[in-house]
């Protein structure tokens, strides 16, 4: 070996061994950083002001709908997709792609799916789109379906309360 590849495999080891030590400094000040980023501050909740009090942390917030009055549905349909729009906070309750099977089999089997049509958002516990907050602001959560001419339109009357 000539003096070029000992200079190059000698800066590779002392490289080597610099990154190493860079390494294991990072390494032992990333548990102290994580724990400073994931702390959650406690939320402060204000009487004064119900929309901005939150949940805990990590729990999913309660949606309620009314149950008691029908929901109405509207499907929009084109050639690829069927759209079904629901009263029960105005959104898009699920999406059926005409275009996809539900299952795929393999290449090999030549027989077709006939479980149906790929779906999103079928399992959801709230429409995509849905108008959520609270109920001074949306009510019973039921919205009134309109159909127009390219596409629904959900609406709701809500009472104000005008003070002057």
């Amino acid at each position: 070996m000539d003096r070029t590849g000992i200079i190059v495999v000698s800066l590779c080891v002392i490289l080597l061994v610099v990154w190493f030590g860079v390494e294991q400094k990072y390494s032992s000040q990333m548990p102290r950083q994580q724990t400073a980023t994931n702390a959650v501050a406690a939320p402060k909740l204000e009487a004064e002001n119900p929309i901005a009090a939150s949940p805990a942390p990590g729990v999913p917030p309660v949606f309620v709908f009314d149950t008691n009055m029908p929901e109405e549905l509207k499907v929009i349909t084109n050639a690829h997709a069927r759209y079904t729009f629901t009263s029960r906070g105005g959104g898009l309750k699920s999406v059926e792609l005409l275009d996809f099977p539900e299952t795929v089999s393999p290449r090999w089997k030549k027989e077709v799916a006939a479980n149906g049509v790929a779906t999103l958002n079928t399992r959801a516990a709230v429409p995509v789109l849905a108008i959520l907050g609270a109920p001074d602001l949306i009510g019973d959560g039921s919205f009134t379906l309109t159909g127009t001419d390219d596409g629904v339109r959900a609406g709701k009357s809500l009472q104000t309360d005008c003070a002057s």
